[in-house]
């Protein structure tokens, strides 16, 4: 699996209208939301991403890198813990994103989120490819 940063959808860990929000039931409709920036470094040979989740008040660096058929990124949450978002299960009809934290320098990792993608047929947007947590 190629990371390609440049299609907008689960895939694309910049992709705003795919980032996941915290704090609902499964089939609740989204409060917050966030926006990312997303350039890629050949130095490092991978995509530096910036989140900002203005409901949060937060601003996340992230580097997203291909990992055997997921992408994951990693960085540091505001209050300086270490994170991991990952995307795998890829399928035309859907993506798991999960959220991991280390509050112990990565000896240990815990899941604090999980959502899955769907594609959503009837509402293919240019911007977000139909996909929509």
């Amino acid at each position: 699996m190629a990371l390609r940063m440049g299609a907008r959808g689960p895939g694309d860990p910049g992709c705003p209208d795919c980032s996941p929000s915290k704090g609902r039931e499964p089939g609740e409709q989204s409060k917050s939301y966030d926006t990312a920036i997303r350039a890629y470094d050949p130095r490092i040979d991978a995509w530096r991403v910036t989140v900002v989740a203005p409901v949060y008040g937060a601003t996340v660096n992230l580097i997203a890198r291909e990992r055997d058929d997921e992408i994951w990124l990693e960085g540091r949450s505001p209050d300086n813990n270490l994170v991991r978002w990952t995307f795998s299960q890829f399928s035309d009809e859907r993506v798991l994103w999960q959220g991991f934290v280390s509050k112990d320098e990565g000896l240990t990792w815990v899941r604090d989120e999980e959502i899955i993608l769907v594609r959503n047929p009837a509402k293919i947007e240019a911007s977000t490819g139909g996909w929509r947590p």
